[in-house]
């Protein structure tokens, strides 16, 4: 319980601990600032290079970008602290667009993969699958934003998320319909498409209200 000494003697390791991480990301944090300089003066290193994009990487997560563990676990806990009556929307909004962000990074550059492969082959259907997913789990972050304030009758973060959703899933039904063109009606990958758009139009026909 708060105010005896077992509470406070947790209270200081988890501290001290969390001042060590600080310490400890700002060390790490410098030193792959470093070495980006040096690959990016260097002419034998691209920034198209192997090197260069897994320094760049580690970059973007220790220096000036918080971490999708972060960014993930934030979200959830403001979540929780709205069910329970105490809610800063605010923030719950600053960090579904956050998570939200990152998960349209990874759709992009799975977009960009499937650009470039034949239609309809197995490295085509591979990155269809994972475009597919992220940007799904998007969509489904602004149903579960839209389900809270709802239920806590906060109309103007209920409206915003609905009205984003609604854009998405419509962007994504649009998405899939032009794919299916150009392929055979009885092929696996059309049927695919066509039972994902009614599965979604059943599953987000509140967008449409």
């Amino acid at each position: 319980k708060k105010g005896d000494g077992n509470y406070e003697r947790l209270e200081k390791e988890v501290a001290a601990w969390t001042a060590y991480r600080q310490r400890y990301v700002k060390v790490i944090g410098a030193r792959i600032a470093y070495w980006r300089g040096r690959l990016k003066s260097d002419r034998r290193y691209s920034r198209g290079s192997r090197a260069y994009r897994l320094v760049d990487r580690y970059y973007k997560s220790y220096n000036g970008r918080e971490s999708w563990r972060t960014v993930y676990r934030t979200l959830r806990s403001e979540e929780a602290k709205a069910w329970r009556g105490s809610p800063d929307w605010a923030k719950v909004k600053e960090y579904r667009g956050k998570v939200t962000a990152i998960m349209d990074e990874h759709a992009k550059k799975w977009e960009d993969y499937v650009g470039k492969q034949q239609k309809a082959s197995r490295k085509y259907i591979y990155g269809y699958r994972h475009m597919f997913w992220w940007k799904y789990y998007a969509l489904r972050e602004y149903k579960r934003g839209w389900k809270l304030a709802t239920a806590k009758k906060e109309s103007s973060t209920a409206d915003a998320d609905k009205a984003e959703a609604k854009k998405r899933y419509e962007a994504l039904v649009q998405r899939m319909t032009a794919d299916q063109k150009g392929l055979v009606h009885r092929s696996w990958l059309y049927r695919a498409l066509r039972g994902t758009i009614y599965w979604l139009g059943k599953y987000y026909s509140w967008t449409q209200t």
